[in-house]
C-alpha cells in the first residue's frame, strides 16, 4: 500500500520535482489503497513571535535573558507542533540553532540575519499501536535585524514565523477486508497441512504393545 506512494515520491524526486505539501498530498490522495482522513488534517500558522529591545547596553545577552528566551522559543515552537514525539524529535537540533539567532543581538548598526532551518516534510510509518500513516510538512525561520536608532543605541528585533501541516491516511477497508480474507485462506491452508502431517506421523508411529 504505503510503497505505492512511496514509488511515485522518489519518480518525482529523481526528475528534479520540488516536493511540496501540495505535492506529496496529492500522490498519497491518488494511491488507490489509502483513505484521506480529512477530519484528521492539522494547519497551523501561529502568530509570528517577536521580540524588541532598545538599550544602550546588552542586557539581552545576560544569562537570564538568553534563559528566557531559549524557553519562549521552545515554548512557542512546541505549542505550533503539539505533542507529537514523532516530530519533536526531529525538530530539537532546529530550535537551538533558531534559539541562538532568536537571542541574537546585532553587534553593527543596521544589520539583519534571516535564515530558515526547517522547511521539509516527515512521513510516519504505520506500526501496531499506530495503525496510520501521517504525512508531515514544517517550516520555521528565524531572523534577526539590528538597526541604529540614536548615537549610542541601537534596537534589536528578533522573532520566528512557523507554519506546520499534517495529514493522516489509513488503508481503505476494502483493501483491509481483501487482506482479512487472504490471511484466512492462508491459516486454513496452514491448519490443513498441520493436520494431514499429525496424521502421517500418527500412520507411521509404531504401535505401543
Amino acid at each position: 500500500m504505503l510503497w505505492v506512494s512511496l514509488k511515485e515520491l522518489t519518480r518525482l524526486i529523481d526528475g528534479g520535482q520540488e516536493l511540496t505539501l501540495d505535492t506529496i498530498e496529492s500522490t498519497f490522495n491518488n494511491n488507490p489503497f489509502l483513505e484521506h482522513v480529512r477530519d484528521k488534517d492539522v494547519d497551523s500558522k501561529r502568530d509570528p513571535l517577536i521580540k524588541c529591545n532598545d538599550s544602550f547596553t546588552k542586557l539581552w545577552d545576560s544569562d537570564i535573558s538568553s534563559k528566557q528566551s531559549d524557553k519562549l522559543v521552545s515554548d512557542w515552537v512546541y505549542r505550533l507542533i503539539g505533542n507529537d514525539e514523532a516530530v519533536r524529535r526531529v525538530i530539537e537540533i532546529s530550535i537551538e540553532e533558531i534559539q541562538k539567532i532568536v537571542s541574537h543581538t546585532g553587534s553593527d548598526a543596521n544589520s539583519s540575519l534571516e535564515k530558515t532551518f526547517l522547511d521539509v516534510g516527515v512521513l510516519r510509518f504505520p506500526d501496531i499501536a499506530n495503525p496510520y500513516i501521517r504525512v508531515y510538512h514544517i517550516q520555521l525561520t528565524a531572523w534577526a535585524e539590528c538597526r541604529k536608532v540614536y548615537i549610542y543605541a541601537r534596537r534589536n528585533s528578533n522573532g520566528v514565523d512557523g507554519e506546520y501541516h499534517m495529514r493522516e491516511y489509513k488503508p481503505r477497508e476494502k483493501v483491509i477486508e481483501g487482506l482479512a480474507k487472504d490471511l484466512q485462506m492462508i491459516a486454513i491452508s496452514e491448519g490443513e497441512k498441520l493436520i494431514q502431517e499429525l496424521v502421517r506421523i500418527s500412520d507411521t508411529a509404531s504401535p505401543v504393545n
